[in-house]
């Protein structure tokens, strides 16, 4: 009876044994239906194809419409969110008299000697449009954050954490509000005024076109396992990929998934 039960559970030791080293899918269309075609391949040479129906062209259509949908109105929600910030950092610095009449003590020279060390660098670069022009920061006697760009006076300069306000920006009469992007680097919400110290790594802040419906949309996730267990990922145009702990959070039109790696 033992060897008996050996043998049948063989087969099942086996298959457990199998690590996935590709793991790819991509959509099709027959007929007017669309399908979602998937590959697996396994350490031992083995490999799965399944074809799974997302809908036909209508449905699928609506789909694509429904997430083109919920996109607009998510960039107008930030969009509008992102259009009380000047209101916000104006309330804060005002506020910052305040709290020093309270405390004896000014918030905004707090959040220089806490936050403005990188800026002190020298090297920054302002990019706007095509030109580039150079940057200096400085700190003051009175612990004031202050910025001089090339060919322009020293203006003052408040930093708040990832969020910074140039006073009066190249004698424009208008301040002008940056931000701390991955890397390092800062820019304007819009884009159109960048801050790079070369060296950073930073990140293209330019928004992709997002991609169009099509008979077949490529490859969407594709992950490799090399003979030590680690885990390398791929992405096309229409995924993005972000370590969250021990999981990778993927962004695949419109949708989040969470990808937990599961040891055997």
């Amino acid at each position: 009876m033992k060897n008996i039960l050996i043998l049948i559970f063989l087969p099942f030791l086996s298959f457990g044994q199998q690590i996935v080293t590709k793991d790819s899918s991509w959509q099709v269309d027959s007929d007017g239906k669309f399908y979602t075609v998937r590959q697996v391949e396994y350490s031992n040479g083995e490999s799965s194809l399944t074809r799974s129906l997302v809908g036909d062209t209508a449905s699928v259509f609506r789909g694509y419409l429904a997430e083109f949908e919920a996109t607009g109105h998510w960039m107008a929600n930030a969009a509008n969110e992102a259009r009380t910030n000047a209101k916000e950092i104006r309330t804060i610095l005002q506020r910052r008299d305040t709290i020093l009449a309270k405390f004896g003590r000014d918030i905004t020279d707090t959040l220089t000697a806490k936050y403005a060390g990188p800026l002190l660098i020298s090297g920054w670069v302002v990019y706007e449009d095509t030109a580039a022009l150079d940057v200096v920061f400085s700190v003051n006697a009175q612990g004031q954050l202050r910025y001089q760009i090339t060919g322009y006076p020293a203006r003052n300069a408040f930093i708040i954490a990832r969020t910074m306000r140039l006073q009066n920006y190249k004698e424009t009469g208008r301040s002008l509000d940056i931000y701390a992007a991955p890397g390092g680097n800062w820019g304007s919400a819009d884009d159109r005024v960048r801050m790079r110290l070369p060296g950073n790594q930073g990140i293209n802040r330019g928004i992709s076109a997002r991609p169009k419906p099509a008979e077949n949309s490529g490859i969407l996730l594709e992950y490799f396992t090399d003979g030590s267990g680690k885990v390398t990922f791929f992405a096309g145009d229409a995924v993005k990929l972000k370590k969250s702990g021990l999981k990778y959070v993927v962004n695949v039109a419109g949708k989040t998934f969470e990808i937990t790696e599961k040891k055997k």
